[in-house]
């Protein structure tokens, strides 16, 4: 199952954030060279997007060369990019270290910063879940 938290705090467009996120996942190797992804149909269907916001993120990858798209057969990842992923990883490396030197300017040692990271992101979740079941 493909997993997409829509952030509607953010003022980053939703057809955005989805690109981001499979760009991600191509980049990080969840999907690999040849894999086929979601049909826009389904992956419409299963994160409650309307149709022609995937298509939108589908055709960007497109022309950025993260996929092939084949009318009909279905869409398939082209590769990695390293240039690419590693732009993004040191964009990721450069914020997580800003936390945690932040975070250890407040006295916590790194194995507090995992637990409290770790709480944060269940309270996160909790959070999330009870927005969608409440109807946001």
């Amino acid at each position: 199952m493909f997993e997409f938290e829509k952030d509607e705090q953010s003022g980053v467009p939703l057809w955005v954030q989805l690109r981001n996120r499979i760009v991600f996942l191509i980049n990080s190797g969840a999907y690999a060279s040849g894999d086929q992804l979601p049909t826009i149909h389904e992956l419409a269907s299963q994160l409650s997007i309307n149709y022609n916001t995937v298509s939108k993120v589908y055709t960007s990858l497109a022309n950025d060369g993260y996929i092939t798209a084949k009318r009909g057969v279905g869409a398939f990842v082209n590769g990695y990019d390293g240039e690419e992923a590693e732009a993004q990883s040191d964009a990721v490396g450069q914020a997580l270290s800003e936390c945690v030197a932040a975070l250890t300017d407040l006295g916590l040692s790194h194995s507090d910063i995992e637990a409290a990271m770790r709480a944060h992101l269940r309270k996160l979740e909790l959070s999330e879940g009870g927005r969608r079941r409440g109807g946001a």
